[in-house]
């Protein structure tokens, strides 16, 4: 009798056996450090704000320390104190002088230079009377009225000097007075512009 069709020993046993379906395997998201770039850009984001916070920091410091007058703090906060300012050197040469005889009598100078980091003028002078250059005065501007003229005064010549702290610059090229009339300090004459021997 043949077998009945619905047991297991009708199956053929050359027929291929198909396993049945796995179900899909779930992979768990994967951990910040196991992503080297996104954990390089939080780290970097890190670095730069506390680099930030520390360059305000030091700023606060030093602040403090210069309000105070109090360089203890630096070597407190452990870091440098800042270096003392280096000399600004000589000053320029004055140049462009230039000469206006007054109706008072006075002459009225005025120069270029620079009056940067402490610099300032001194003002020579010679007269027909008085040859070697003397220094009337010292100034921080770049112009000068001379009230001092001494009496029986025929010809004058200026020159300006620079200086800062123990630096000093040549002297500047010469101006000319020359007086009319009696010669006095009050008389009326002309400037020039054209050099003239001084004192080193």
């Amino acid at each position: 009798m043949p077998p009945h069709l619905g047991s297991r020993s009708h199956i053929s046993p050359n027929l291929p056996h198909r396993p049945p379906p796995r179900a899909p395997t779930l992979t768990p998201p994967k951990s910040p450090a196991q992503h080297p770039l996104a954990a390089t850009e939080t780290q970097d984001f890190a670095v730069a704000g506390l680099t930030d916070f520390g360059a305000d920091l030091i700023k606060l410091i030093r602040a403090k320390a210069q309000a105070d007058n109090d360089p203890s703090l630096y070597a407190l906060a452990n870091i440098p104190a800042p270096a003392a300012p280096s000399p600004a050197g000589t000053p320029p040469v004055p140049t462009n002088l230039q000469a206006d005889l007054q109706n008072d009598g006075s002459v009225r100078l005025n120069w270029k230079g620079t009056l940067s980091s402490g610099a300032f003028f001194t003002i020579w002078r010679t007269t027909d009377n008085a040859p070697t250059p003397t220094q009337i005065d010292s100034i921080a501007a770049k112009a000068y009225i001379d009230d001092s003229i001494p009496a029986a005064t025929c010809a004058i010549s200026y020159f300006i000097r620079a200086h800062r702290q123990q630096f000093m610059s040549d002297a500047s090229t010469p101006v000319n007075i020359a007086l009319g009339g009696t010669g006095t300090a009050g008389a009326i004459g002309t400037a020039t512009t054209h050099p003239t021997s001084q004192a080193a």
